[in-house]
Formats: C-alpha cells, structure tokens, sequence
C-alpha cells in the first residue's frame, strides 16, 4: 500500500473513531442528564407547589419548562376549582345562619349553586382538555427542539409522571362535589316545600312533625361531611 493510502486510512480511521467517541459522550451525556430529570419527574403532582426552577440545560431544559409549565396549568385550574366549593357563602348553605337569612324560599342560595356549578363545570372541560391529544400536541410543539426532545417530552407526562392520574383526580374530585351539591339542593328544596314545618329561634333549628325531622336527617346523612353544618337541632 502507498504510504498516501495508508494516510488516508489513518485519518479515516481516526475520524470514525472521533464520531463514535463523540456520538458515545452524547449518548452518555444525555443518558446522564434523563436520569438526574427522573428527581424531578417523580416531584410533579406529589407537592402543593410547582417547582418551577429548571436544572437542566440545552435541549432538556424545554422540555423540563414545558412539563413543568403543564403541571402548573393543572395546579391552578385544581385551584380555581376547589376555590368555588370552599367559599364560605358555599360551605354554610346548610347552615341555621343560612336558614334563617335566605329561608323560606332560598332564592340566593339556589342562585349561588347554579353559579358555582355553571363555573366548575367550565374548569372541569379545560381540565379534560389538558390530555387529549390535541392539547399534547400544541403543547409539544411549543418545544422549537428536535423531534427526539419532543417524543422525550411526550413520554415523561405519560410514562415519567403521574400527569394523567392528576388530571383523573381532579375530575374525580370534581364529580364528588358536584354529587354533594345536587345533594344539598334536595336539602334545600326539601326545606321549601316543607316551610311550613320548621323555622330558626336564637339559631336553633325547631320544627313541629318528627315524620319531617326524620326524613330532613335522612337528607342531611346523604351528604358526605356536611359543609359547615353548625346546626343545632331542638
């Protein structure tokens, strides 16, 4: 062999041996990196808050801000959620102090239940939205990275995290007290076709017939936890 020959050999040589060394560290290096990310995969949904700080790099730190920027959407909807069921006006409907201000007829207090419910059903519709796959692939598109980051992306909110249990909880959560709300309506529209059977003196709860008191507890027993319920019953 002519010793030019051999010389392009050797370079040649060397430079596979730099590619596959280079491609090697690459794959080492972001192997490296996906495993540091499982910490923070393994965070999301377990804490009140969203950490949004990033400890990643490069590519890997879009996709970290995105899922992140995900979990936090969820958050707040969560949020903005259970706000309505735990407003005070909400919690004490089924209250003596409720009865005794917006009884007989409760008109305000039926008012107020279409309102929350007409609100939480809006939330719960974007909460589902947030794991079609239409939503994911907005949101994986917001990742400007090559289409390996955003396959990565797509696989830590289905395989990394507890994403889509979040999302199943909440609408869970929701469905519970939409249930507990259409309980205490019955409450309340039991209360008004019977005004004729009880009234509030110094904040207690008196009624005339023990067949109405009885099917008013019955009522109340459906009701998981009774929001703020400080009756005091004569």
């Amino acid at each position: 062999m002519r010793k030019s020959s051999k010389i392009i050999v050797t370079i040649v040589i060397a430079l596979i041996v730099v590619l596959v060394g280079g491609f090697g560290y690459i794959i080492v290096r972001d192997l490296k990196i996906e495993e540091q990310l499982k910490s923070e995969w393994e965070k999301l949904g377990y804490e009140e808050t969203v950490d949004m700080n990033i400890y990643s790099s490069g590519d890997y730190a879009k996709v970290e801000r995105q899922v992140k920027k995900d979990f936090q959407t969820l958050y707040e909807k969560t949020d903005d959620l259970l706000a309505l069921f735990e407003d005070d006006r909400y919690t004490q409907l089924l209250t003596n102090q409720n009865y005794q201000k917006d009884g007989p007829n409760f008109e305000n207090s039926f008012i107020l239940l279409e309102d929350i419910g007409t609100k939480a059903s809006t939330i719960i519709k974007e909460v589902e939205a947030l794991k079609t796959d239409d939503y994911l692939e907005q949101q994986k598109n917001k990742i400007k990275a090559d289409e390996y980051y955003q396959d990565y992306y797509l696989d830590v909110l289905r395989n990394e995290t507890i994403y889509f249990e979040c999302i199943d909880d909440v609408i869970s959560s929701y469905q519970e007290l939409s249930s507990t709300s259409q309980q205490m309506i019955q409450v309340l529209l039991f209360l008004r076709e019977h005004q004729d059977q009880w009234y509030i003196e110094n904040n207690v709860f008196t009624y005339y017939d023990e067949d109405f008191y009885e099917q008013y507890l019955l009522l109340l027993d459906d009701i998981p936890e009774e929001p703020d319920q400080n009756n005091s019953i004569l």
